[in-house]
């Protein structure tokens, strides 16, 4: 899908860390000169205070973009068994709750955008190095009044 995205205007990644959008950045090969948009569409918790509850809906929102994402992702970044294996109980009929402590930690960091507002400033900057002119935030941000706040005001002093 990224190979044939250099034909499109643009593309939405439904990656999140800045290691992750590098690399799938490098597989769209560009060789056009024409304008073409990175950006980010990902799971996002930006917070100014932590709130357990919607830390567990992010896990589960970066939990099910890691399913769906192609086995050469998974095995770059070191999760493969541990996705199929839980993609495998959800074919099964067991509901994602009951095995989220089963995906591996890391998903959350590489499928999703999570930062406290004093981080969001530099996850910013490290993405947009890499050509990513948008971000959207993506549930669990919008879980609330409260998050939806606590993102309109760490992206007003990044």
């Amino acid at each position: 899908m990224l190979g044939i995205a250099r034909f499109f205007d643009g593309v939405l990644l439904n990656y999140a860390s800045p290691q992750l959008v590098k690399w799938a950045i490098s597989k769209v090969g560009l060789v056009s000169k024409r304008e073409f948009l990175f950006g980010v569409y990902a799971p996002s918790y930006v917070y100014g205070g932590f709130d357990k509850d919607v830390y567990t809906l992010l896990r589960i929102a970066s939990a099910v973009v890691a399913i769906g994402a192609p086995d050469i992702v998974l095995k770059k970044f070191r999760i493969h068994k541990e996705i199929v294996a839980a993609r495998e109980k959800l074919e099964s009929g067991l509901i994602i709750e009951s095995i989220l402590d089963e995906i591996p930690p890391e998903v959350v960091e590489l499928f999703s955008v999570h930062k406290s507002d004093k981080e969001l400033r530099s996850y910013v900057w490290a993405v947009s190095r890499f050509g990513i002119k948008q971000i959207v935030f993506g549930y669990p941000q919008n879980f609330s009044e409260k998050t939806i706040r606590d993102l309109a005001q760490a992206l007003f002093e990044t």
